[in-house]
């Protein structure tokens, strides 16, 4: 079965069974995702595996058109865990939603970029849909956590049953240290790296992106608790931006009505 190689550059090569081929994966703009019922009711997570439904709020895969337009699906890393990092895959979750994990290509350069594994195989639909349902109950408990609320009864369900899953296990080469997994083993490791996130001290230091558009869930280790954004340049600079452009037209309506 082929590899896909994580190392970084134009370089990344993807093995497949009848030969090799070098290049940087195609970047995909404007994917936007559907969702014919933006809201989600407690108790309505869908196990891995499972076909995740259309309605409840959740991402179906096949529900993702690409359309024109100048929108970034790079991959961020920001949040300060890679579990949060997994859980802001799903953008602008009370807004525009964009789906970062919109093919198993897509999928599998986080697993990549994250520095989770140095090569994985390639991944299918099953993948996509495992990794979403996961990613939304990694959620669910990350904001309940957040919150100070009882943790969702079948998200925790649905997150265990990843965590007990395979993980990815590094090995040692004559090289060095060398990572290949399945997604499904990537998976499993993410799920566990969530349940140590969750249980484990920097609870207290979760906090939600000031940015109103954004729903990135950060750990804030500044002094004081005092940072405000995911990231200055994802959302700080772009929110004062926004900010500064409102003032002033305010300020001209008001001088055209004096």
């Amino acid at each position: 079965m082929g590899r896909i190689d994580g190392r970084p550059g134009p370089g990344r090569r993807i093995a497949a069974g009848h030969g090799e081929r070098q290049g940087t994966p195609p970047r995909l703009h404007g994917c936007r995702a559907r969702l014919p019922h933006a809201g989600r009711t407690r108790g309505t997570v869908p196990r891995p595996g499972g076909t995740v439904p259309d309605g409840g709020g959740f991402l179906h895969p096949d529900a993702v058109t690409c359309q024109n337009g100048d929108v970034n699906l790079d991959h961020v890393f920001v949040c300060g865990n890679p579990a949060l990092d997994f859980a802001a895959t799903l953008r602008a979750r009370r807004s525009t939603r964009f789906e970062m994990f919109v093919t198993p290509d897509r999928l599998n350069a986080w697993y990549l970029e994250s520095g989770l594994v140095d090569t994985i195989t390639p991944g299918n639909e099953d993948d996509v849909r495992a990794a979403v349902t996961v990613r939304e109950a990694a959620y669910r408990l990350i904001t309940d956590r957040r919150l100070g609320e009882e943790f969702d009864r079948e998200a925790l369900a649905v997150l265990n049953g990843a965590a007990r899953e395979l993980p990815v296990t590094p090995q040692l080469t004559p090289a060095g240290r060398h990572t290949d997994a399945t997604p499904a083993q990537a998976l499993a490791t993410v799920a566990r790296q969530t349940v140590e996130l969750l249980s484990g001290p920097d609870v207290p230091l979760l906090k939600e992106c000031g940015n109103p558009e954004c729903t990135r869930v950060y750990i804030d280790r500044s002094r004081g608790m005092r940072r405000q954004w995911c990231g200055m340049e994802s959302c700080g600079n772009k929110y004062k931006a926004a900010a500064y452009r409102a003032r002033k037209k305010t300020a001209a309506a008001a001088d055209a009505a004096s």
